[in-house]
């Protein structure tokens, strides 16, 4: 995921522990404490890429299952960009 260049330290540690708390808050579908921040990239002076991981329970043999947790881990994620002021970055023209 690509952020705003400005995005400091804090706020991302803020959306790791953020999304620690939504993964076991959803623990049956999530594994608690699976969320983390992999690797911070600087792309150019106005974005840097972000890479998470999250690890979900069960195996992948169920096709609406797997769908349903990417759309609310998606959601989760969206809504905690906004909650810890992480803007995304703007699509380089």
């Amino acid at each position: 995921m690509k952020l705003h260049s400005g995005t400091s330290d804090r706020q991302l540690d803020r959306l790791e522990q953020e999304m620690h708390i939504w993964a076991k808050s959803n623990n049956r579908d999530f594994e608690a404490d699976s969320f983390m921040i992999t690797k911070v990239t600087c792309m150019d002076k106005n974005r840097v890429e972000v890479e998470m991981e999250v690890t979900h329970k069960s195996n992948f043999q169920d096709s609406a299952v797997k769908m349903r947790r990417n759309r609310a881990f998606f959601f989760a994620l969206r809504d905690t960009l906004a909650k810890v002021n992480v803007e995304l970055a703007k699509p380089v023209e």
